[in-house]
């Protein structure tokens, strides 16, 4: 095996791990971190690793460099050619307590793991010394553990298929996750996040087993472009005591897409193709917006939600925008109100909000006009129609528009047609 420095090069390996000969690399990932084998640290180095590589280890697998903020890339090669890359085809390493991941505050290190396969009986720790560490990225790698614990914060996971196969819980704090296929096989995930928050892009969860995904109300978690599970395996997503958990644009394989918000304790929203607008209604699919509000709903904490946002709108003429909705509740223009969001005319890198809402906000206010809309699903006597008006601006082509819609009446219910209506 190398010692000291003799496992590293100035420039990139060329040929075979057998051609190298075994003075010329290390045998195992320890050695060139922990063991302290190579003479100085790796510092902004690439280490190569066998795809074929296989090796066991217990504690820490300390990840140091030299100057700060410098990333440590390891990265699977072709055993055959070094120069290619070829993702592992057996246990890069293999743990059987936890598999401590660490970088130390001196340094502020991050590390890239590409092509790795990771096999823990126990969890899986990324530590980090300081809140200034760079991050750990895991890209194309497969990871087996009970779960990923503690500070595995500030992670980035690119590509990549996690199975959790159970113990105490996931707790992912800080973390980007992007295309991944994520199989939680438990039920108490710990997504948490009064300062921290966790994101999911275009990742798999349908064959999780997991019940409980968000299990703690602090928690701010996005879910966008997913395929769950289910709803039934998701319940915690949908308590309103849940802080600022968004599901967008997600499936559950059923044909439907959803959107699903929820507000820091204001109320959830979410897609209900239950209940629609017949009008709206193409033979196959309805869909309304569900906007529940909570007991601390109220006029200076409203639950808002961007109904549509439209581009390359004309507003050289004035624009009428109309909304229709419902509710068990009779609603006023103090209790709901519309927002559009419009340029400047003179000056159209500026936003401008217009709204519906009185300038007394403290008044009775007015109930929104009615309507003889056809609903399907669940039919409420209350159905209304409201409409704000964009004055025309000359010059103003090619604009995009926002449409807001707002609700402040605390313990109420509304259906929304996401279906504006132009004139």
């Amino acid at each position: 095996t190398a010692t000291g420095d003799a496992g590293r090069t100035d420039t990139a390996r060329t040929g075979s791990f057998a051609a190298m000969g075994v003075s010329a690399y290390y045998d195992s990932i320890y050695d060139v971190f922990g063991g302290g084998v190579p003479a100085t640290a790796p510092d902004d180095d690439n280490i190569l690793i066998s795809h074929s590589h296989t090796e066991s280890g217990n504690g820490s697998l300390g990840i140091s460099v030299v100057t700060d903020y410098l990333t440590v890339n390891l990265i699977t090669v072709d055993d055959d050619d070094c120069t290619t890359y070829k993702k592992a085809t057996v246990n890069t390493i293999s743990h059987t307590t936890t598999l401590y991941l660490t970088t130390y505050i001196a340094q502020k290190t991050g590390c890239f793991f590409k092509g790795l396969k990771f096999n823990v009986t126990g969890r899986i720790d990324t530590r980090f010394r300081d809140s200034t560490n760079a991050p750990n990225t895991f890209y194309d790698c497969e990871i087996v553990a009970t779960d990923l614990y503690g500070s595995f914060g500030r992670t980035d996971t690119y590509n990549c298929t996690m199975t959790l196969t159970g113990g105490n819980s996931v707790t992912l704090k800080n973390s980007r996750h992007y295309n991944a296929k994520i199989n939680c096989m438990y039920s108490n995930w710990n997504l948490p996040g009064s300062e921290d928050s966790t994101k999911f892009y275009y990742c798999d969860f349908s064959g999780s087993t997991s019940t409980n995904l968000i299990s703690r109300k602090e928690s701010r978690t996005k879910f966008y472009r997913c395929k769950l599970k289910g709803p039934g395996y998701f319940y915690s997503v949908y308590s309103t005591t849940q802080w600022g958990v968004e599901i967008i644009s997600c499936d559950t394989g059923d044909g439907y897409w959803f959107t699903r918000i929820q507000q820091a304790y204001v109320g959830q929203i979410g897609t209900d193709n239950l209940i629609y607008l017949n009008g709206t209604y193409d033979g196959s699919n309805g869909l309304s917006y569900y906007l529940g509000s909570t007991s601390v709903a109220a006029k200076n904490a409203p639950l808002r939600h961007k109904l549509l946002e439209l581009t390359s709108q004309d507003l050289t003429s004035d624009k009428t925008y109309t909304v229709n909705f419902q509710s068990g509740t009779t609603l006023k223009d103090v209790d709901f109100w519309l927002e559009v969001v419009r340029p400047d005319e003179n000056d159209l890198a500026l936003g401008v909000m217009d709204t519906t809402r009185p300038d007394n906000i403290l008044s009775d206010g007015v109930e929104h006009d009615t309507n003889t809309e056809s609903w399907s699903g669940l039919v409420i006597i209350n159905q209304y129609e409201e409409s704000i008006t964009v004055s025309a601006m000359a010059g103003v082509d090619n604009a995009n528009v926002e449409i807001w819609v707002n609700l402040a009446l605390p313990n109420v219910d509304v259906w929304v047609c996401p279906e504006v209506e132009f004139s």
